[in-house]
């Protein structure tokens, strides 16, 4: 009864991961603040999954977005994939601390909303975005550390994990979201930096699964099936060619 359909034409990697990632990414967006068009949010991790959905559902909406990344390796490479898929600002974790940011963020309205997927430094540079009152939702901790916020920021702190949206919500809740998620892949305004691995190549794909500095995320398939066509079975498939006036058996 918890089971949800993913639809069968779109590309495997994406059914594979639209009811993850996306899925968290399509929830906070909505639940967490009341966004219309022109508003601002604030992100960090923008290169993984979340990250790039957020930044494409923010634009689908007219909402702009300002994704804080660690300056690393790619780090040139990826800036113009997220600004070409709707990113309003796509900045280095260490530049958001610079002092030019606060005149770049003074031309935009006060964000509505952070996102922080890494905690620590980078958790804090999407805290210190925000203006007074806002809200930061939490929902990872890819550094692995902690960050303070000034209780006079006024910062209203949540907390997100899609297992227990899950729980809370029905099947057709999530067949829902599914769908929309969907579509969006059919229409091409969802384009993930998704990299498809076959089973018969699982050491090579691990291998480049576990390479740091790696922005594309690996999906494993099943190798595609091969048929294996015996003597007989080539008679058969004659024949019946043959009772449909296709072609004759001694063809």
């Amino acid at each position: 009864d918890s089971l949800v359909t993913v639809p069968c034409d779109i590309p495997m990697e994406y059914a594979a991961v639209l009811g993850v990632s996306p899925c968290a990414a399509l929830r906070m967006l909505e639940d967490f603040a009341s966004l219309k068009e022109g508003d601002v949010i604030v992100l960090n991790g923008a290169n993984g999954l979340v990250g790039q959905t957020l930044v494409q559902l923010a634009a689908a909406r007219g909402v702009r977005t300002v994704a804080v990344m660690r300056g690393r390796q790619g780090y040139e490479e990826l800036c113009p994939h997220l600004v070409t898929r709707g990113a309003t600002v796509v900045i280095s974790e260490n530049w958001s601390k610079d002092a030019h940011m606060k005149s770049l963020m003074a031309e935009l309205p006060p964000p509505s909303l952070g996102l922080d997927a890494c905690g620590g430094s980078s958790g804090a540079a999407v805290a210190n975005l925000l203006p007074k009152g806002a809200t930061l939702v939490k929902y990872g901790s890819a550094s692995g550390k902690p960050f303070r916020v000034a209780a006079e920021r006024d910062l209203k702190v949540q907390t997100f994990l899609l297992s227990e949206w899950e729980a809370a919500h029905s099947k057709d809740d999530k067949q829902k979201m599914i769908s929309t998620l969907a579509d969006m892949v059919r229409d091409k305004s969802l384009q993930l930096l998704l990299e498809r691995a076959f089973f018969d190549k699982h050491k090579t794909a691990l291998k480049l699964g576990a390479e740091m500095m790696r922005d594309r995320q690996l999906v494993m398939c099943m190798a595609e099936p091969q048929l294996e066509v015996f003597p007989e079975d080539l008679w058969e498939m004659a024949a019946d060619k043959a009772r449909l006036g296709l072609a004759s058996a001694e063809q």
